[in-house]
């Protein structure tokens, strides 16, 4: 999966509710706790709640906390469980009905202030989400004089962000229920609640196909990578129930199948959902101005996939263009379309020497694919094949591979991990560049008597 989302609420209007909701002295702000050994028990409006509603009050009634989440509260409370706990994170106004169900409703900062100003504000405490690309507009709508207190992370959903609420609060054994994030029959959650902005859309993990919302299709996505970092950092966290989330998350962890590289990348480039993103296509134009091809140039693009960046290369530079990929069925069908002397694909498996030689090379998100062993043994074939290369490294880990039960990204590290091991080899970085997610680097090969 490759989901955007955007907020349903402006920016404007967020930083407008931080400001108000964040003056008033009186309400309690969260702030990081000590870890101690009591169990969060989180439950989601999921409709799978309905056939774990016994356990969930089993774990009350053992001294666990339940951390209820929007209108789960109200569910909880009308099957006789009060939950000491009630998330809400959305800014719009109607959440007033989520008010009143919980001993305690934590209150992001964002929230409506109505919700503040209800007949339980005295049972109200104030948390701060992150808010990674607009923090000087958060941090002005702060207070000059503030309280102790901790950013909340997450993403993009309460499902998310109350998993770090409850770390933040000190809690490492996390238990979570009604996080489907996809419809059983009908039904997204076990209570009725309409959401007229909600986008419905199908989506497919490894074989499976569940509807859902594009906002919980994209839970489901982020919930590997922070249940992860939780985990990373003590947590213990099960899941009950069933459907997208559960489903995406079980895919994550089970040990993948037994295949070669070549027969896990052909299966990948079946899928039409692995072609939506091509990295490389969107650094012709940094390759371009440090490469400057001449027409008596070539371009090897190693590890050419869609072959939609080598086009880009062949439509706007006088050069020959050779793609190589050791899967047949990489390129798209206008890639194949445009085949000529001029924009040429050949079968290569870069861990091997490769047979061709040129003037420079093109290998974007590529390294991150090959297993850390084979990683100087691939640089060196690839740098043995031309005078100076283009590279891209992604230094996250895929999201993508799930949908073949497969690891994609073999060899995930930082920047400078990556420029000492081109350095380590007796390469020459020309140039580099790093943003969140990637490093790249023009290399070239040492200068004879270096």
């Amino acid at each position: 999966m490759k989901i955007e989302t955007t907020c349903n609420t402006s920016d404007e209007v967020l930083f407008s509710n931080i400001k108000i909701n964040s003056t008033d002295d009186t309400i309690p702000w969260v702030k990081q706790a000590q870890a101690h050994d009591g169990h969060a028990v989180i439950v989601g409006g999921g409709a799978s709640i309905v056939e774990w509603i016994d356990e969930i009050r089993m774990r009350q009634e053992n001294g666990q906390v339940i951390f209820a989440l929007n209108g789960a509260a109200k569910w909880l409370k009308q099957n006789g469980i009060t939950a000491e706990f009630c998330v809400i994170v959305d800014a719009r106004q109607s959440n007033i009905d989520f008010i009143g169900y919980a001993d305690i409703h934590l209150l992001s900062s964002q929230c409506h202030p109505d919700l503040f100003d209800s007949d339980n504000s005295l049972y109200i405490t104030l948390w701060h989400q992150e808010y990674p690309d607009n923090m000087p507009e958060f941090e002005a709508a702060l207070p000059s004089e503030q309280p102790e207190h901790t950013l909340i992370g997450g993403g993009t959903t309460v499902g998310l962000s109350a998993m770090v609420l409850a770390y933040a609060l000190g809690y490492r054994a996390l238990h979570l229920y009604g996080y489907d994030s996809s419809y059983a029959d009908d039904n997204l959650h076990a209570y009725e609640q309409s959401d007229p902005q909600r986008v419905d859309c199908n989506v497919t993990v490894a074989g499976k196909t569940f509807r859902t919302t594009l906002a919980m299709a994209k839970q489901a996505e982020l919930f590997p990578k922070l249940s992860d970092s939780l985990i990373d950092l003590g947590c213990t966290i099960t899941i009950r129930g069933d459907g997208l989330l559960p489903w995406t998350s079980k895919m994550s962890t089970m040990p993948p199948e037994e295949i070669t590289e070549q027969e896990k990348y052909t299966r990948m480039w079946s899928r039409s959902e692995y072609r939506q993103a091509s990295p490389g296509e969107n650094r012709v134009s940094l390759f371009l101005l440090a490469a400057k091809p001449k027409a008596t140039d070539t371009v090897i693009d190693f590890g050419a996939g869609t072959g939609r960046a080598a086009l880009l290369i062949h439509r706007n530079s006088p050069s020959k263009v050779l793609m190589l990929d050791f899967a047949d069925n990489c390129l798209d069908e206008e890639v194949r379309a445009n085949f000529s002397d001029n924009l040429r694909f050949g079968i290569a498996d870069l861990t091997k020497p490769i047979a061709h030689h040129a003037k420079y090379g093109y290998c974007t998100d590529v390294l991150e694919h090959i297993p850390t062993d084979d990683v100087e043994k691939v640089i060196l074939n690839v740098m043995n094949s031309a005078d100076s290369v283009f590279f891209q490294i992604s230094t996250i880990q895929d999201t993508m591979g799930v949908l073949i039960g497969q690891h994609l990204h073999l060899t995930v590290d930082n920047a400078d991990w990556w420029k000492n091991k081109f350095v380590s080899l007796g390469y020459t970085v020309q140039w580099e560049y790093v943003d969140e997610i990637s490093v790249m680097f023009f290399i070239t090969q040492p200068l004879e008597g270096e």
